[in-house]
């Protein structure tokens, strides 16, 4: 069951759309918080036209916001440059190939072309490290040192949970064959 609908008075300002979470967002001014905010498209169930044309007190940071959004999360912070080492040749030339649509991104593959030395904009934790996961044990977060610590906390939660020994349904279901069978 999905969650209480939310009643918000905005202003909105634009589209956009994320390759990256795969989805059209609309950035608003949220006139109770006074601050911008991202809404999912799909989320929103009904809009409701006020009675006077709405105001936006500081269209630059709308447009900040908009600029450095990874992932579909947005700040109205100041954006941070994020520093990877991903390592593998097949990434060498994945990012060589079809760079990703991050903010200001950039790739330099390192002299044994053995991995890509990576760097972007974002102006929120969660699009960044959301973006740096996707790489598990091949992404080294170099910058900022905050956000290697909480890649660091979220492989270390990833690990303690595959190391509980909980019962694994899947392999109940479909026995690993011993080696001298394959």
């Amino acid at each position: 069951m999905g969650a209480q609908a939310k009643v918000r008075t905005v202003v909105p300002y634009a589209l956009t759309h994320d390759l990256f979470s795969g989805g059209c967002f609309l950035l608003v001014w949220d006139l109770a918080r006074k601050c911008p905010i991202h809404l999912r498209f799909n989320r929103i169930n009904a809009i409701k036209v006020g009675p006077r044309p709405g105001r936006i007190p500081d269209p630059a940071l709308l447009e900040r916001t908009a600029q450095y959004q990874v992932g579909g999360w947005a700040s109205p912070d100041q954006p941070f440059e994020v520093v990877a080492r991903i390592h593998g040749p097949h990434w060498v030339q994945a990012f060589k190939e079809a760079p990703p649509v991050l903010p200001d991104f950039s790739a330099e593959r390192t002299p044994d072309g053995q991995s890509t030395l990576v760097r972007f904009m974002a102006n929120h934790e969660y699009g960044a490290r959301r973006w740096l996961l996707q790489f598990g044990a091949s992404a080294d977060v170099l910058a900022p040192d905050w956000l290697r610590d909480h890649v660091r906390a979220e492989l270390s939660a990833a690990l303690a949970r595959y190391s509980q020994g909980f019962p694994n349904t899947a392999a109940a279901q479909h026995p690993v064959p011993p080696e001298d069978s394959i």
